[in-house]
C-alpha cells in the first residue's frame, strides 16, 4: 500500500544545526534557511547538505518584517484596543463588536489600514526576494506573500473588531495568487519545481477564501504562516465559523482553536474549487507537537506535508523541554529539577542521543540534589536554586542555568537537540499512522494523554475542542457544551 502522506520537520539552519555534532545525534529530514543567514560559508554548507539528498527550504524573509511592524505599531495598537481591555476587565469577557462605541471600531479599522499600507511598503518585490533566495542551492522556495493579516494578528487586531468586509481579506490572497501567476512564467525550472506561495488568514472563513483563491490559481504547493497563531497568548470566548459566532463555555486559549480552524478552512476552501487537496503544504512556524498532530488530521489527503519553527531552539534557551511520555507536553526545566530533588526514585532517563551524551560528560548527582533540597527546608523552588550559587546547580547540570562558558553552551545545545528529537518522534509517528490509515486514532490518544496530564483544565478543554473541530464531519454540528 502506497503511503498517502509523509510528515517532515525542517530544522532552522544555522551553524549549530548544520554541525557534525548535531547530525550525529539527529538525522534531520531537511532544513529551512532564513535569508538573513545567507553568507558565503552558508552557501557552501547548503551545497553539502543538498548533496546528501535533504530538503532545503529557503524562506522569503518576511517573518523579520512582521517583527519590525509589530514593534513600530505596538503602542498605537495598545491605545486603540484599550476600550476592549477595559470592557473585559469590568465584565470578565470580551465585548461583542456592537457593544463598543463606533469611534473605537473606526479607530481600530483606521490603524489596521495604516498597518496594511506599511506592510506593502516594507515588503520587497518578488523578483528581489527570488534573486537573494536563488544564491543558494536550495531545493524548495517559500514564495510570494502578503503579510498584512499576520501583522494584524501580532498587534491583536482581530477580524471581529476591524469592521472590514470579507472581500477585503479575500482580496489579499487573490492579489498574491495573481502575482504568482505572473511570476511562475519567469522562474527557473529548479525553483518552479518546488515553489510555495504563502496563503494568509486569521480565521476559518478567511482561510476558506484563501484556499479557494489558491485553487483557482492552480497553485498546488502551498505554504501558510502559523507562527503568529502559535505565539498568540490571548484567550477567546467565541469562534466564528461560516459567518456565525459560536460562544464558548469559557475563555480558552485562542491558539488551539485558531490553528485548527485555519488549517481546516484552507483545505475545505481548496477542495471546494479543485475537488482535491494541494500536492504539498508547508506549515511555516509550527513546531509544537500537539498542534502538529491536530493539523496532520486535516492534511492527510496531501502527499507531502512539512513543518518548520524556531521554537525548539528558543524554548531550549528559555528552559522549556519537549517530552513524549507520558504525553506530548512542554515542561519547564525548573519543574523537572524540583521533581528530581523531591522524589528519590525520579530520574532523567531520556533516551535521545543528546541527553545521553550530555549525562556522560556532566553526570547528575541525584542524592546530592535531594540532600541539598532537604537542608533548604523549602516547598517552592526559585530560579536562583539552579544558578551557580544555587543549591541544585551541581546536582542537575542539564537543568542548571550558568551564565556563560562551556557548560552553558553544552546545555543549550543538548536542550535544542532534545527538542528536535521529540519533534522527529512526532513526525515519524504521524507518517506511520498515515500509512496504516490510523491517524485519527493516534491523534485522539495524543489528545487524551495530553488532557489527562496537563495541569490546566482550561488547556485540556481547548485541546479537546480543537480535536472536535479537526474531526467533526460538519462544522455546523460543533458542540461547546
Amino acid at each position: 500500500m502506497k503511503n498517502p502522506c509523509s510528515f517532515e520537520f525542517m530544522v532552522n539552519l544555522n551553524a549549530e544545526t548544520a554541525s557534525a555534532q548535531f547530525q550525529a545525534g539527529f538525522n534531520s529530514q531537511g532544513y529551512l534557511l532564513a535569508p538573513a543567514n545567507i553568507s558565503p560559508a552558508m552557501i557552501k554548507t547548503v551545497r553539502a547538505i543538498a548533496g546528501a539528498n535533504k530538503k532545503i527550504f529557503v524562506d522569503n524573509g518576511n517573518f523579520s518584517i512582521i517583527g519590525v511592524l509589530a514593534a513600530e505599531y505596538r503602542g498605537k495598537a495598545d491605545k486603540v484596543l484599550a476600550p476592549i481591555q477595559a470592557f473585559e476587565k469590568t465584565h470578565n469577557r470580551k465585548p461583542a463588536p456592537q457593544e463598543l462605541p463606533r469611534p473605537t471600531i473606526q479607530a481600530i479599522k483606521d490603524l489596521a489600514l495604516r498597518v496594511q499600507a506599511r506592510c506593502h511598503q516594507l515588503t520587497p518585490d518578488d523578483k528581489t526576494v527570488l534573486s537573494h533566495q536563488s544564491s543558494v542551492d536550495a531545493t524548495h522556495f517559500i514564495g510570494c506573500e502578503d503579510i498584512t493579516m499576520a501583522s494584524w494578528l501580532c498587534l491583536n487586531l482581530e477580524p471581529e473588531y476591524l469592521g472590514l468586509p470579507q472581500k477585503n481579506y479575500r482580496a489579499l490572497n487573490h492579489q498574491v495568487a495573481e502575482r504568482v501567476s505572473q511570476l511562475v512564467k519567469t522562474l527557473e525550472k529548479r525553483i518552479a519545481k518546488n515553489f510555495y506561495p504563502v496563503a494568509s488568514s486569521m480565521s476559518y472563513d478567511t482561510a476558506f477564501d484563501a484556499g479557494q483563491e489558491f485553487a483557482q490559481a492552480e497553485i498546488v504547493k502551498v505554504a501558510m504562516g502559523f507562527g503568529a497563531y502559535s505565539a498568540d497568548a490571548n484567550f477567546c470566548d467565541a469562534v466564528v465559523i461560516k459567518g456565525k459566532r459560536i460562544a464558548l463555555p469559557e475563555s480558552l486559549p485562542a491558539r488551539h482553536l485558531r490553528i485548527v480552524l485555519t488549517a481546516r478552512g484552507f483545505w475545505e476552501g481548496y477542495r471546494a474549487v479543485a475537488g482535491k487537496s494541494p500536492q504539498a503544504f508547508h506549515f511555516l512556524g509550527l513546531g509544537t507537537p500537539l498542534f502538529m498532530a491536530l493539523c496532520a488530521l486535516l492534511a492527510q489527503a496531501t502527499p507531502e506535508v512539512t513543518f518548520d519553527a524556531t521554537s525548539p531552539l528558543k524554548d531550549a534557551v528559555a528552559g522549556t523541554l519537549y517530552v513524549s511520555k507520558p504525553a506530548f507536553l512542554k515542561i519547564k526545566t525548573m519543574n523537572v529539577a524540583q521533581r528530581l530533588a523531591t522524589t528519590p526514585s525520579a530520574r532523567w532517563d531520556c533516551p535521545c542521543p543528546f541527553c545521553q551524551n550530555f549525562v556522560k560528560q556532566y553526570p547528575f548527582d541525584y542524592q546530592a540534589g535531594i540532600r541539598g533540597w532537604q537542608r533548604a527546608k523549602r516547598t517552592a523552588m526559585t530560579s536562583e536554586d539552579l544558578k551557580p550559587s544555587g543549591i541544585l546547580f551541581k546536582a542537575f547540570p542539564l537543568f542548571s542555568e550558568p551564565g556563560t562558558g562551556p557548560l552553558r553552551k553544552a546545555i543549550n545545545f543538548t536542550r535544542m537537540g532534545h527538542n528536535h528529537w521529540i519533534i522527529r518522534e512526532m513526525t515519524d509517528q504521524l507518517t506511520a499512522a498515515a500509512k496504516e490509515r490510523k491517524q485519527q486514532t493516534m491523534v485522539q490518544k495524543i489528545i487524551a494523554d495530553y488532557s489527562s496530564r496537563t495541569k490546566s483544565q482550561t488547556y485540556s478543554q481547548a485541546a479537546q475542542y480543537a480535536f472536535q473541530l479537526a474531526t467533526i464531519k460538519d462544522l455546523r454540528d460543533f458542540k461547546t457544551r
